[in-house]
């Protein structure tokens, strides 16, 4: 596996979860209420801003909310049909 070049894998899980929630027809804001996050934490990680930093944690329980997995987040392709 090519690895994710240094930085470009904020803006590759940024860009999966708003596929994602746009996929599930869900708000920034209900999916930080799902995900028991802040909307500032998911705006920030969905932005990919230079300097962005968030924890696996906080990916897992996005991830959780959008019915998928961590991984899944990290792949810069269209995820499959469940």
């Amino acid at each position: 596996m090519k690895p994710i070049e240094n930085g470009s894998h904020r803006s590759v899980i940024g860009a999966r979860i708003v596929a994602l929630r746009a996929r599930a027809g869900l708000t920034q804001a209900a999916l930080a209420k799902r995900a028991g996050v802040s909307l500032k934490t998911l705006y920030t990680i969905e932005r990919a801003a230079p300097g962005t930093n968030f924890t696996f944690l906080s990916l897992e329980a996005i991830a959780g909310a959008l019915d998928t997995d961590v991984a899944e987040l990290m792949v810069p392709t269209a995820p499959e049909t469940r």
